[in-house]
């Protein structure tokens, strides 16, 4: 039977390291857990590294909805760009037109920044009026 992989949803550098002491597999890299995760330091990132475990990023500019200004998306894009060439082997990000429907291109351009890195669409798809759809 395959392993079954543990990630854990981690919130600080403090979080990553006792993580990989318990044994997961990979961790989600975020900051300010209550206002239901930001994109992390550049600083927290080089040092969660050094936890050796496998580091996904989380890229969300500000909390509330998903659907960014143009200026958000932008520093979206150079955050994610910054976060894996600081070691993050993926970005977990979920970006939404102001109709709630996934924003395909902005999805599309942060794909182009980050590869080959792996690549998450976060919670944003809850709020999708057509999940199914979104899936697509």
């Amino acid at each position: 039977m395959a392993k079954i992989k543990l990630e854990i949803w981690c919130g600080s550098v403090d979080d990553v390291f006792q993580a990989a002491k318990a044994g997961a597999d990979r961790v989600e890299l975020n900051s300010c857990l209550f206002l239901g995760g930001l994109t992390p330091s550049i600083g927290e990132m080089r040092v969660a590294k050094n936890a050796g475990i496998a580091i996904m990023a989380m890229v969300r500019p500000r909390e509330g909805g998903f659907c960014y200004t143009d200026m958000e998306f932008e520093t979206a894009l150079a955050d994610a760009k910054a976060l894996v060439e600081a070691g993050a082997e993926g970005i977990v990000f979920g970006f939404l037109k102001e109709d709630g429907t996934i924003d395909a291109e902005r999805c599309r351009q942060l794909l182009a920044v980050i590869r080959p890195a792996q690549s998450v669409f976060h919670r944003a798809i809850d709020v999708v009026p057509d999940w199914r759809a979104g899936l697509d």
